[in-house]
């Protein structure tokens, strides 16, 4: 087992990688904030709008494929890759949105759970700005009880969280540089704060899961990148190639369907 591997499996997260380079993360900045312009009028939508885009736009589809990405989660589920979902969150100067300790597995209805999600950011991400923050070792824990508070500001979309006291003594805040990523396993416990500097915070979230994978509270929909899928547990979008299409409309809506089915069913 390599290092990464072996400090992912210890830890639940690794980071950082060095997949960018500061002009290409500050193109693809660019396309983001073109793209958000085209498609919403406004820069600084909230997340809830922004995820899935790899389905709808070829210059995310390509992101997603970016083989520095690729591989290095490919030591961490083997060579064979889907991407299950992508988004964007943004956290503007003194904004006070953020999220609650969770952990993404318990909403997402995948099993096994041979999946990552990788967070890449496209600003600086810090402390202070409301950079990612890891509770060390909790993907070995299992599941644990999450209680809905509906709290004001809170990113999650019931505002859901663990019942469980936190100690601070054990956080991690994970701080990265433009270009850079981190890898996290999602049965691990996270959270981020608000943004309380005066800079903008731009991440992108990647899911990637293993084929064998199956979605057990509906169908569903992945996006092969590496390998080749001989399970079929998921219908396989294609590359999109105009996001005006029907054809590319038609499935971005179906996905979005499709997803927020599976949330109705997980809270059930």
């Amino acid at each position: 087992m390599n290092l990464m591997a072996a400090r992912f499996d210890r830890d639940g997260y690794f980071s950082p990688v060095r997949v960018f380079s500061n002009t290409e993360i500050s193109n693809y900045r660019n396309l983001l904030y073109r793209t958000l312009m085209q498609k919403f009028g406004d820069p600084s939508v909230s997340n809830k709008y922004i995820w899935q885009l790899h389905l709808l736009m070829p210059w995310i589809a390509e992101l997603v494929q970016e083989p520095l990405i690729l591989d290095a989660v490919e030591q961490i589920i083997g060579p064979n890759i889907l991407v299950w979902n992508s988004g964007f969150i943004i956290k503007q100067p003194g904004d006070k949105q953020y999220t609650s300790w969770h952990q993404d597995r318990t909403f997402w209805g995948l099993r096994p759970e041979r999946a990552v999600t990788a967070w890449i950011a496209f600003t600086k991400s810090t402390r202070e700005n409301g950079c990612l923050l890891m509770m060390p070792g909790t993907h070995c824990d299992g599941q644990i009880e999450h209680v809905n508070r509906y709290a004001e500001g809170n990113m999650l979309s019931r505002g859901q969280e663990i019942d469980l006291n936190i100690s601070s003594s054990k956080v991690v805040g994970i701080d990265l540089q433009p270009g850079e990523m981190s890898l996290h396993d999602i049965s691990v416990i996270h959270s981020s704060e608000p943004n309380t500097s005066d800079d903008i915070r731009i991440g992108c979230n990647i899911t990637y899961i293993a084929p064998e994978i199956r979605q057990t509270l509906g169908p569903d929909t992945a996006y092969l990148v590496r390998g080749r899928d001989d399970h079929r547990n998921f219908y396989l979008a294609p590359t999109p190639r105009d996001p005006e299409s029907r054809e590319t409309q038609e499935l971005y809506s179906k996905v979005a369907l499709e997803r927020s089915n599976i949330l109705e069913r997980a809270y059930c």
